[in-house]
């Protein structure tokens, strides 16, 4: 299986006909203006189809399209699609975690052919020092202001 594309160079318009097909199976009766078409799951989140050059399932297949309010929408796509992460966090976590294990794995095969390995990047703690306006200490020995011993 190739590296699949970036969502934006494989993502096409929804065809009317699909969008037909999705509200009759809905039964959705609300304006157009009102609504977004959800795909479940997400474009992103589908494995690839290299011989047919698009996910599996299809993006336009209709048993995967929902007609969502707007507002659900959003949430699901930013907030949180039931797994406690919206799908764009979801998508950034995969692209994280797929670039440490390609590193990891490179780490991996210069260890096992014997060649020293890569230096790793130094972290240095950040110096923070003091703020140079602070305000002075009072001395102990000034006793002003307090109420005398009765």
């Amino acid at each position: 299986m190739s590296e699949r594309p970036p969502t934006s160079q494989f993502r096409k318009a929804i065809p009317p006909r699909v969008k037909l097909q999705v509200a009759l199976r809905q039964g959705f009766g609300v304006k157009e203006s009102d609504i977004n078409w959800s795909h479940e799951p997400a474009l992103a989140d589908r494995d690839w189809d290299d011989e047919k050059g698009d996910t599996k399932p299809g993006q336009h297949d209709p048993d995967y399209i929902f007609v969502r309010a707007k507002s659900e929408h959003d949430r699901i796509t930013y907030r949180d699609n039931g797994t406690g992460r919206g799908d764009l966090q979801m998508v950034a976590h995969t692209k994280r975690v797929k670039r440490k294990q390609v590193a990891h794995v490179a780490r991996m095969e210069v260890k096992n052919t014997g060649e020293p390995m890569p230096p790793k990047r130094k972290r240095t703690i950040p110096s923070r020092p003091f703020s140079k306006d602070r305000r002075q200490l009072q001395s102990r020995n000034n006793f002003e202001g307090r109420r005398p011993w009765k």
